[in-house]
């Protein structure tokens, strides 16, 4: 059953600024979307994404994400720092979804076949999925459950955002779980904007987008910093010892 991340090497928590830059990766509305973090942990990303506003379904880390059908109802999107020794599988389970989302990974998904296999997959469903990197140039840290910040990590991270995509039938456009719904109308006469099988370096071309971004100088404002420290610490119980 995998419903938190508190088997070692997945202990690694999210501070509460990658937390807020995931929000806004994701395109995510305090009144539109109901947000979903489905790896609890100790809760504190869950809590955080509440404090800044936001609608979240909260399972309490009762739930085996695996062992879902489907995401919990009125679930509009994902945010997450999902176990990374199951992160193939959290993929491709979204994108089986077509929910959007936005997961913190180590960078070198990127450059995995599982990653362009996924890529596929979407693109194959109706040729219009969109997948977003943010690669900072500072590397990420995280925080253990108890709000201290852990050592520097061994491994660089990045933002892996996906969108589904919109297929147009009949000039009404239609998304998410629409979009299979609309390719078999499709047969009846209606056309989509479905695109031919494509070569493998054209798909992430068209369909990945790969965004460097000065993360450093975002995480080294003391306004940012001191705005880690009030927010994050108290939602924990034990004030960190240093902002990032």
């Amino acid at each position: 059953m995998i419903t938190t991340c508190n088997i070692n090497p997945d202990d690694y928590e999210t501070m509460a600024l990658d937390i807020e830059l995931m929000l806004e990766r994701a395109g995510c509305s305090r009144t539109d979307d109901v947000v979903w973090d489905p790896f609890f942990g100790s809760g504190f990303a869950t809590r955080y994404m509440r404090h800044l506003g936001f609608r979240v379904y909260e399972s309490g880390g009762r739930q085996d994400f695996f062992a879902l059908s489907a995401p919990p109802r009125g679930v509009t999107v994902v945010v997450s720092n999902p176990p990374f020794s199951h992160k193939q599988r959290v993929l491709k389970r979204l994108v089986e979804w077509r929910i959007r989302f936005c997961l913190l990974l180590p960078s070198d998904v990127l450059q995995r076949d599982y990653f362009f296999d996924t890529v596929r997959m979407g693109a194959a469903r109706c040729g219009a999925d969109r997948f977003e990197v943010w690669l900072p140039n500072k590397t990420i840290r995280f925080h253990y459950e108890n709000g201290v910040v852990q050592p520097l990590a061994r491994f660089k991270s990045s933002f892996f955002v996906y969108f589904p995509g919109v297929v147009a039938v009949d000039g009404v456009a239609v998304g998410g779980e629409e979009v299979e719904d609309a390719a078999a109308e499709a047969t009846d006469g209606a056309t989509t904007n479905a695109v031919p099988p494509a070569p493998r370096e054209d798909l992430l071309r068209n369909l990945v987008k790969v965004y460097l971004f000065d993360y450093a100088q975002r995480m080294s404002t003391r306004e940012e910093a001191a705005k880690q420290i009030h927010t994050s610490g108290p939602l924990i119980g034990q004030k960190r010892s240093r902002p990032y």
